[in-house]
């Protein structure tokens, strides 16, 4: 299960790395995100390989929003969820949670008794990428 939960972040990073273009990004385990929230501008950011790179920071002025693992409130569906810099889900219309699960296998998984399958790391940041581009396109166009 944790080589399972290791390969799964080493994948979704590659993703961002690769082809995620929306912002700038930095990477952080979720045991880190109260420094974050708190001020603390480095010292818990991440490289490609997952490794603490102390100098790695956030700009102070900068604003954030922080992707973390979590669950839809009514429905307990488990996928990633865009917090605030108060580190309150962000509300719609803004695209706040991106589903881990990959509905196109969905039917296999009952017949094959796995509780779900879930998306690849590279399937989820394509769709989280395409649907920050789309509200931003969309809200722009407002204007």
């Amino acid at each position: 299960m944790v080589r399972d939960r290791d390969r799964f972040n080493h994948e979704l990073v590659t993703a961002f790395h690769e082809s995620y273009d929306f912002s700038d990004f930095l990477v952080m385990y979720d045991t880190a995100s109260h420094l974050l929230l708190s001020g603390v501008e480095g010292g818990y950011f991440l490289n490609e390989n997952l490794a603490a790179a102390p100098d790695i920071r956030k700009a102070a002025d900068r604003p954030f929003v922080i992707l973390g693992e979590g669950t839809r409130n009514k429905e307990g569906i488990h996928g990633l969820v865009v917090y605030n810099a108060e580190g309150d889900v962000i509300q719609a219309p803004f695209p706040s949670f991106f589903d881990f699960r990959n509905h196109k296998r969905g039917l296999l998984s009952l017949f094959r008794g796995d509780a779900y399958v879930r998306k690849s790391g590279a399937n989820l940041v394509r769709n989280i990428t395409a649907r920050f581009n789309r509200f931003y396109q969309d809200e722009a166009g407002r204007y």
